[in-house]
């Protein structure tokens, strides 16, 4: 038990552990933000593909 308590309270190793964690959930903000990025991106792909897609058929018809 002693060991466990002397764990928590030594401020250095509670450092550790509170940048690690401060690391982590900026690791997890940054994918989740990659991955908004490139959904949003292949979206406009998409939109800008069904513009020109719009645009060629009116044009022929």
């Amino acid at each position: 038990n002693n060991i466990s308590s002397e764990y928590i309270y030594d401020p250095a190793k509670k450092g550790e552990i509170d940048s690690y964690q401060m690391r982590n959930r900026g690791l997890t903000i940054a994918a989740i933000t990659s991955l908004f990025n490139s959904l949003s991106f292949s979206l406009l792909a998409v939109a800008i593909w069904y513009l020109i897609k719009l645009v060629s058929k009116r044009r022929a018809g």
